[in-house]
């Protein structure tokens, strides 16, 4: 089975995945690694981690989604970062959704994520998954706003397809 490790380094490296995901910094090669090989752990542990998107379940990988845990205490966060040829899509929308029902079945109640202030596109996933903002606080490029979505306000906003989330590959 072929590795996501090249494929996830350079959607992590593209300038508007980036952008705000990584505040702009280029993600190196052994970082991708670590990041997959954590998540991994993080499942044989019980926990969500990554997942890879992809347009189908063999198809190639044209996101990541999943939960990681930045911010002190170590509170896991829904992430998600897809290739800009499929942004507008739903897809984000979507591949959260299926993520936000695992992180309920697993005792995670509210989930929460964060998205720098200028980054519209974010927020408007957040809103769709009804989520409410609960915070700002300061980061690297101005304001970070923090979301969070209690289960008893979760609701699937559309039909979710349940080939476009599929393990990461190490």
């Amino acid at each position: 089975m072929p590795s996501d490790l090249d494929a996830s380094h350079r959607l992590l490296a593209m300038p508007d995945v980036r952008r705000y995901l990584m505040d702009g910094d280029v993600a190196p090669r052994n970082w991708v690694r670590a990041l997959i090989t954590a998540t991994v752990r993080d499942r044989q542990q019980g926990r969500i981690g990554l997942w890879a998107v992809r347009d189908r379940a063999h198809g190639p990988l044209i996101g990541l989604c999943g939960f990681k845990a930045f911010s002190n205490p170590r509170v896991p966060e829904l992430i998600y970062a897809l290739a800009p040829p499929h942004w507008g899509k739903g897809i984000a929308v979507q591949v959260s959704q299926i993520l936000c029902v695992r992180a309920f079945a697993a005792g995670i109640s509210p989930v929460l994520a964060t998205t720098d202030a200028p980054n519209t596109a974010s927020e408007h996933v957040m809103k769709r998954l009804n989520m409410r903002p609960v915070a700002v606080r300061p980061n690297r490029l101005g304001r970070q706003v923090v979301c969070e979505l209690p289960k008893a306000r979760f609701s699937r906003s559309r039909p979710i397809r349940s080939d476009c989330a599929v393990l990461l590959r190490p």
